[in-house]
């Protein structure tokens, strides 16, 4: 029997260690980690996303730049900068998780 279902894949549009800039707030930085769609909470989303943008996108864990600062932002709100330098995969793998699990602390 043949599964007629379509699948709704998402695709992202940026890679781990792919540099961009916030199309908003104008900030650089670097892709460490990135989720399919949404996938902090509900209150998260209310109390920190200011653009409205929708959940039903790749969000992305950044690491702005010249910062210890980290992000976590709709691939709407993104654009590829020209330098197309790609940071050390072993070191993203080091640092995403526990930056990761560090937004989450604060949700």
């Amino acid at each position: 029997m043949a599964c007629n279902k379509q699948s709704s894949v998402v695709r992202a549009s940026f890679n781990l260690g792919q540099p961009i800039k916030h199309c908003l707030y104008g900030y650089e930085g670097v892709i460490v980690d990135v989720d399919a769609v949404f996938s902090l909470s509900d209150e998260w989303y209310q109390q920190r996303v200011l653009s409205g943008a929708d959940k039903q996108q790749p969000w992305y864990l950044i690491l702005v730049k010249n910062s210890s600062i980290q992000t976590y932002v709709a691939e709407s709100c993104l654009i590829a900068l020209a330098d197309r330098t790609t940071v050390n995969q072993s070191l993203l793998r080091q640092i995403s998780a526990p930056a990761l699990a560090g937004l989450q602390k604060h949700s």
